[in-house]
């Protein structure tokens, strides 16, 4: 009976002991987070920062890199933090899918991990959080992509009357992890052309250009270049440049180039001229467009039909004698 006393009493100084540890570790935990006050003025937003992270890591390697979340929206925010898979998209508004509780073909949602699942966050306060991304030693080399996510549900006042609906607000941190080692890169831009679809000819210069890039290897690329505009002579108008951008592995990604053009007419050419992203690779790519401001054409040539029937008109009442 005493040695069965004796057992109760270990086995509850052993749960003690790891209790103690859990806290001890929970401590830890939220030590790691760093707190600072920015501005307290109202946004109805928060921020997420940054934007996107690229890492390159080895199988069998971890990382503890940081994000930060800023509330500009009111006190005691509630954030939940997760991680989701990624795929890429062909809609240039829409460069990554997120995959909610689905798994991606290059998963990296379960290889991160964050010391809270949850954290309150006041009006004008940024929190730094800590995660650690860890690769496996059997991981195959290639790409690895996913996306923090930081969300939070609104108060009971920001529930949509009469619905009972609860729209939550989310916000992605995407993150490009490479694992070195014998990967697959490949990639080609697969055209140029005008934004706002193909036409016969456009009534005015284009607003910008759109570059379709196609990624069929096993990693990320950063393709980048200039867009060079010339006219019907070879003169050039304009050099755009494209500025570098990721492009998803199996996947095709558009970039949308802006440009501010004058007045034109006639025929133009625009060339793309990309580097792909790896072994200073490149692409040359072209389209060809017709200028015919309709409504130009049309006053020109109504002034030119005025013009000549007032001629005519001085012609037939008066007589010109060379004297």
């Amino acid at each position: 009976m005493n040695a069965l006393k004796k057992l109760s009493v270990a086995f509850t100084l052993t749960l003690v002991t790891f209790t103690n540890v859990g806290a001890m570790q929970s401590t830890a935990f939220a030590q790691s987070i760093e707190r600072s006050t920015i501005s307290r003025q109202v946004y109805n937003d928060f921020v997420l920062e940054p934007g996107r992270q690229e890492i390159k890591l080895k199988p069998g390697e971890s990382t503890t890199r940081q994000f930060s979340i800023t509330n500009r929206s009111r006190d005691g925010l509630v954030f939940s933090l997760t991680a989701e898979d990624i795929i890429g998209s062909e809609n240039s508004d829409e460069p990554v899918i997120l995959l909610g509780d689905q798994k991606g073909p290059y998963s990296l949602k379960d290889l991160v991990s964050f010391p809270v699942t949850e954290v309150t966050i006041d009006l004008g306060e940024k929190v730094t959080i800590p995660f650690t991304i860890t690769i496996p030693e059997d991981a195959t080399p290639g790409g690895r992509y996913g996306a923090l996510i930081a969300s939070n549900a609104p108060s009971k006042e920001g529930v949509t009357q009469g619905t009972g609906t609860t729209i939550v607000s989310r916000l992605g941190s995407i993150l490009l992890v490479k694992v070195e080692g014998n990967v697959k890169e490949g990639g080609s831009v697969q055209e140029i052309r005008i934004q706002g679809g193909k036409k016969f000819y456009w009534t005015k210069g284009p607003s910008g250009f759109e570059i379709l890039f196609k990624n069929t290897g096993n990693v990320h690329l950063v393709p980048y270049g200039t867009i060079s505009i010339t006219n019907l002579v070879g003169s050039e108008l304009a050099n755009l440049p494209v500025d570098a951008y990721f492009a998803l592995p199996d996947s095709v990604r558009y970039r949308l180039v802006e440009w501010e053009s004058s007045m034109m007419f006639g025929r133009y050419k625009a060339t793309a001229e990309m580097t792909r992203g790896y072994g200073n690779q490149k692409d040359l790519v072209s389209v060809v467009f017709w200028v015919l401001p309709i409504k130009f054409i049309v006053i020109t040539l109504l002034a030119l039909l005025a013009l000549y029937g007032l001629i005519k008109f001085v012609g037939s009442r008066f007589e010109f004698k060379r004297k």
